[in-house]
């Protein structure tokens, strides 16, 4: 984990899209070969994969996978369909039909 990298690289992902938005993380990569090189590496199984598998896909993608696990799970909105915060552990009452 690199706090700096990270931080830097979030920033360059809330620029809008275009042609700034590269050529400031081409900026960061060209001033920083370690992370470049460090980037390059975690690419490759990826690269390896969309290639055997025929399913491009991006690093862009792939950072915005990371960020959304770093923010931790969400919970999805129908599983807590029905339950009441008050008793957990108990189940909504069955429709009337569906017994």
């Amino acid at each position: 984990a690199n706090p700096k990298t990270n931080q830097a690289i979030t920033a360059i992902s809330q620029q809008q899209d275009g042609p700034a938005s590269v050529v400031a993380l081409k900026a960061y990569f060209d001033a920083n070969p370690q992370v470049a090189g460090d980037i390059q590496r975690l690419q490759q199984p990826l690269a390896a994969l969309s290639v055997r598998c025929k399913l491009p896909v991006t690093l862009p993608q792939v950072f915005g996978l990371m960020q959304a696990a770093q923010q931790g799970p969400a919970t999805p909105v129908a599983q807590n369909a029905g339950v009441t915060a008050g008793d957990p552990g108990r189940l909504p009452p069955t429709p009337a039909g569906m017994r």
